[in-house]
């Protein structure tokens, strides 16, 4: 009921594109999505030595074929390895998944925001803090889900292979 711990609350969670959630949100997502764009630039690179390595292998001839086969195919490999670990990292974590959570909470907070600016009394301000953390609550409940989900797959994968 205090209108400074109000304006505490609305200042230090909410925040704004610098600190708080809204911060958090916006800046965590931009690096998520970073980390999305290079890996996919990985698989794009290693899709193209790939081509690149097999017209190579169809298209030279004896003494050529023969002195970069062994290198060219250690390449590839070295590379087909970092790409599926890469991969393989980046499900376990569920970056694509997290990736739409931020930008959902960020639209959220950052709307929540704007409401609460554009307010005219604390009792609408409690109202949407009310809601907002309804949903930052769901939010962190799914995001719990699907760690939850991605560690039981980790543990069955090491289950099978040990």
């Amino acid at each position: 009921t205090n209108p400074d711990g109000l304006e505490f609350a609305i200042r230090t969670w909410i925040g704004n594109e610098n600190s708080g959630q809204l911060g958090y949100y916006l800046r965590k997502g931009k690096e998520k999505v970073m980390r999305n764009k290079n890996t996919q630039r990985l698989e794009k690179v290693v899709l193209w030595i790939s081509f690149v390595a097999f017209a190579m292998f169809v298209f030279a001839t004896g003494g050529l074929a023969e002195q970069v086969r062994d290198p060219v195919v250690i390449l590839m490999g070295v590379l087909l390895l970092i790409t599926g670990v890469r991969q393989s990292y980046v499900f376990s974590i569920a970056d694509a998944e997290l990736i739409k959570q931020y930008e959902f909470m960020f639209r959220a907070f950052s709307k929540a925001r704007q409401r609460i600016d554009a307010s005219k009394n604390d009792n609408e301000r409690r109202r949407v803090l009310k809601v907002l953390g309804e949903a930052a609550l769901e939010e962190h409940a799914e995001w719990i889900l699907t760690n939850r989900e991605r560690a039981s797959d980790e543990g069955e994968i090491w289950r099978m292979t040990g």
